[in-house]
């Protein structure tokens, strides 16, 4: 279900995780140090992703933002936002003091942390030093054990729009059901039913690999890529890990461009502010 409007905005999915119609309680959100405010980019624009872990780590989290100061715009998964207050609120209350600068942002609520024994929400949250046109929400599965969307933002550059879309999926490594290859999917048919030729897709594809098929992370990220081919999506290569936990070194972060040229990319592997590391990429903007 479509949902749009013409001004910075937040979706609130009230009740129930697996909620089809949530309400839209459409709001302003502007944060930060004016005096810092940054002109909009007009040749190039610096695009990451970070699941930052329900903002766990915050010193850690605002050192990182800080060394990473010349991102543009961030998609932000797995961002705790309180209860009660508001969407936009509670996100300006868990973000004004890690981020530097000037920020515009939307962001959507999806799912309670029950995994913590909480009410709050695990939210999804673009925020941007450029103003936000519209945004939008995209569900793309209900059937798991959590809700899966993806959130979007329309940025107007000169005369260029570029939609930023921000996606988190759900691992799939021990699932019969792979409700990863269902929100792949999903992510993919609306992609393809996108007018805006310029899209940015960042995100936590949670492409860990999938026991049951004898599958790997690195066969996984090449299935992932064929089926965002088929919406013009190309991938932005980098090398390392994006997730660390002991052991476990993955890389299940990714960026995809259509109708954009990237012309520097990598990972933060000096980030420390999550069990994640952020995947970054500067793309020239062609009026």
């Amino acid at each position: 279900m479509r949902h749009a409007v013409a001004a910075l905005c937040s979706v609130w999915l009230a009740g129930c995780a697996h909620a089809i119609d949530p309400p839209l309680l459409p709001a302003r959100l502007e944060f930060g140090v004016e005096s810092q405010a940054a002109a909009a980019p007009t040749e190039c624009l610096t695009v990451a992703t970070y699941n930052v872990h329900w903002l766990s780590e915050r010193p850690m989290l605002r050192r990182d933002f800080h060394r990473m100061r010349d991102v543009d715009v961030w998609c932000l998964q797995e961002v705790r936002l309180k209860p009660g207050d508001g969407a936009l609120r509670s996100l300006e209350g868990s973000l004004s003091d890690l981020l530097p600068g000037h920020w515009y942002g939307a962001v959507v609520p999806v799912n309670r942390l029950r995994e913590l024994h909480s009410r709050d929400w695990e939210a999804q949250a673009i925020v941007s030093r450029i103003p936000i046109v519209c945004a939008d929400v995209w569900e793309l599965d209900s059937g798991g054990e959590k809700r899966r969307v993806a959130l979007t933002a329309l940025l107007r550059i000169g005369r260029r729009e570029v939609l930023v879309v921000n996606t988190d999926h759900e691992p799939s490594f021990l699932s019969w059901r792979d409700g990863n290859a269902v929100q792949v999917r999903a992510l993919v048919e609306r992609l393809k039913s996108e007018s805006t030729p310029c899209v940015v897709t960042g995100g936590d594809f949670n492409c860990s690999g999938r026991v049951f098929w004898l599958q790997g992370n690195d066969g996984h990220i090449q299935q992932i890529d064929a089926a965002m081919a088929e919406a013009g999506a190309t991938p932005v290569h980098t090398n390392g890990p994006t997730f660390i936990a002991g052991p476990i070194h993955l890389r299940l972060d990714r960026l995809y461009l259509r109708g954009l040229h990237g012309v520097a990319q990598g990972v933060g592997e000096w980030c420390s502010g999550s069990d994640h590391r952020p995947v970054w990429c500067r793309v020239r903007i062609d009026e």
